[in-house]
């Protein structure tokens, strides 16, 4: 039997349910730092819900013309304020609503196949174009296709936005290595 449930866990301890009752299959999790607000999205269910940090409260914010869920990202700065989601059902697209679940409006509805992971970065002048991304030890590094670079940023802040390469056309995939990130044989 599958366990159905929204659960978290504090490093040591044990899980700590949220959500147990109610759910169908949740394929998509963004938390809300500023409000305190967990959202998710429910391929089981086909909704888009959110509950206060503690799992009470729970609500639908969007069950209408929504097939497959599946990624789910937030951008809870004053200012923006979205959700963003991918949908690889019946039209896949990846849309936006506003954290209240009003103004929903799709960002890429055609030439779209199969959209799953997603996630979103803010407050850059560096994102024009960003196509592939690779996170070690306490930064995001990303590729930017218009721009010609490789650049770089605190995974947590954001700040510290720094160009570690210029000399790259049309980069994509980026890909950090480093002997810490190697499996080592027993």
């Amino acid at each position: 039997m599958k366990v159905k449930q929204i659960a978290k866990l504090e490093k040591g301890g044990q899980p700590e349910v949220l959500v147990g009752s109610g759910l169908g299959l949740v394929e998509g999790l963004a938390y809300d730092w500023i409000t305190g607000n967990l959202y998710w999205v429910d391929s089981g269910l086909i909704a888009m819900e959110v509950s206060r940090r503690d799992g009470s409260g729970c609500m639908v914010l969007l069950n209408k013309n929504i097939s497959q869920p599946r990624g789910l990202s937030i951008d809870p700065f004053e200012g923006s304020r979205w959700l963003f989601w991918t949908d690889w059902g019946e039209n896949p697209c990846t849309e936006r609503v506003n954290l209240s679940g009003q103004n929903r409006s799709v960002i890429i509805g055609a030439k779209i196949f199969g959209p799953n992971g997603l996630t979103v970065l803010t407050g850059s002048h560096y994102l024009l174009h960003p196509h592939s991304l690779s996170i070690f030890e306490d930064n995001v590094y990303w590729t930017d296709r218009q721009l010609n670079r490789v650049f770089s940023a605190h995974k947590f802040r954001g700040d510290s936005e720094t160009v570690v390469s210029h000399l790259v056309s049309q980069p994509l995939s980026i890909h950090v290595h480093h002997s810490v990130l190697q499996v080592r044989s027993l």
